[in-house]
């Protein structure tokens, strides 16, 4: 399974719309016109399906940044309109458009309902857990098999049950004993050389 999302400048509905600027082509290591680029990449549905629900906790922040009187930050008319919050929304709603496409209608609804079901914070999560699910989710060979697999990893991510709590625990028990940060332990498990896509 591919997911395509596409970075444009142009204004065409439905694409992700980012600028590119100096900064931007000297991490990238190339030469590109600032205006109607198209960047593509492809990633690991776990892992965008991750960074979905965690741009939740981001526009939460910011809108309280940004409204700190009002009583519900993402009502406030300050925050409405504003371009920061449209692009994560955009993005967002690009990758939910890339999932329905792939899997049935009743999975869908199965994967929306638990990245909405009971908010969660992803501050502190441990995400070598997401490089294990990512890991599971790629040794799938089929693309359907993996189509029909993914509601069940979105559920593990989201649910953070009794596999990620003893991971998370290893982890941190790992980072004390070595006197590292966390982010610093790596999965014993590799991801695999040749993917599918």
């Amino acid at each position: 399974m591919k997911l395509n999302i596409f970075i444009d400048e142009s204004g065409n509905t439905g694409d992700i719309r980012i600028g590119i600027d100096e900064d931007r082509m000297k991490f990238l290591g190339m030469i590109t016109p600032e205006k109607n680029l198209y960047y593509r990449c492809q990633v690991y549905y776990p892992e965008v399906l991750f960074v979905t629900i965690a741009l939740n906790d981001f526009i939460r922040l910011y809108a309280k940044k940004q409204a700190r009187t009002a009583p519900f930050p993402l009502l406030d008319k300050r925050i409405q309109w504003d371009a920061h919050l449209a692009t994560a929304r955009l993005f967002q709603s690009s990758v939910v458009n890339c999932v329905k496409e792939v899997v049935t209608e009743a999975s869908f609804k199965r994967i929306m309902n638990l990245m909405h079901k009971d908010y969660t914070w992803v501050d502190g999560y441990a995400s070598q857990y997401l490089d294990l699910l990512n890991i599971r989710y790629l040794k799938i060979g089929d693309k359907d098999e993996r189509a029909k697999a993914l509601s069940t990893v979105v559920k593990r991510m989201v649910e953070q049950g009794k596999e990620y709590r003893q991971i998370e625990e290893e982890v941190r028990a790992m980072a004390r004993e070595h006197n590292c940060s966390v982010e610093d332990i790596g999965l014993v498990e590799d991801y695999p050389e040749e993917i599918e896509w």
